[in-house]
């Protein structure tokens, strides 16, 4: 996402300022805060869980505001994002009607959108009548955290799966080499879907069923919609995702 807005917005002459709030509440506070005293002409803030102070603050800016990679009911003013719950909820449809009934779930600590992937995951399964059936791993988005998260559920005597649906396809990677390890075949004995679609996950010899998410369209999009209000003065559509 940083990267679509540099390369966009850089060629163009437009000064991009970048702070890291690692998934901090207060951070990101303090790095609004910060950034509002250079006085900018728009801010792109990505998710959707700023807490009410940051609300506020950007919504006294008196400049456009774009929320990404998530989607809200309630934005602050622009919205370009991806509903991550339903797409993990498509996921499990999937490996449902694919005929799998024991499909476990692989997460991210400190995380808003593996929450909300987490949250889709729950919801498809309960849906499905598949309560019963729910196991979740949480880890980090790594292939080591993969990896380990293998061991665990493929270890566990009385109950094994036969899909895993990973919120992150480095996770994927990292499941699928130690399942192969332990000898097993991936699809023939364990199907696992990933999110994201990185570059990885298409290789031949992977070929990992994912979710695509591209985050260099949704901030292309964010910045088009930014652009449009700052070069025409309209009062957009406050929802464009």
């Amino acid at each position: 996402c940083l990267g679509a807005i540099q390369d966009v917005l850089n060629p163009a002459g437009v000064q991009v300022l970048v702070l890291n709030v690692r998934y901090s509440e207060i951070g990101e506070e303090q790095a609004i805060q910060t950034l509002l005293g250079y006085h900018p002409e728009a801010m792109i803030v990505a998710g959707v869980d700023q807490t009410e102070r940051s609300r506020q603050l950007l919504k006294n800016a008196g400049v456009p505001v774009v929320q990404t990679m998530d989607v809200t009911d309630t934005p602050i003013d622009l919205n370009i994002g991806l509903d991550h719950a339903a797409a993990c909820a498509a996921a499990v449809h999937y490996l449902y009607e694919q005929g799998h009934r024991r499909i476990a779930h692989l997460t991210a600590r400190g995380d808003p959108r593996a929450r909300r992937r987490h949250a889709g995951y729950r919801r498809a399964m309960e849906r499905h009548g598949l309560e019963r059936q729910i196991r979740i791993i949480e880890g980090a988005y790594t292939i080591d955290a993969g990896a380990r998260a293998a061991r665990a559920l493929l270890a566990e005597p009385d109950w094994r799966p036969s899909a895993v649906f990973a919120s992150n396809d480095m996770t994927a990677i990292g499941l699928i080499n130690e399942a192969m390890r332990m000898g097993l075949s991936v699809p023939g004995d364990l199907s696992v879907v990933g999110y994201d679609d990185v570059t990885l996950a298409g290789t031949e010899t992977l070929s990992l069923s994912t979710i695509h998410q591209s985050a260099g369209d949704l901030a292309s999009a964010g910045i088009a919609a930014m652009m449009a209000r700052l070069a025409l003065g309209l009062d957009m559509d406050r929802d464009l995702g």
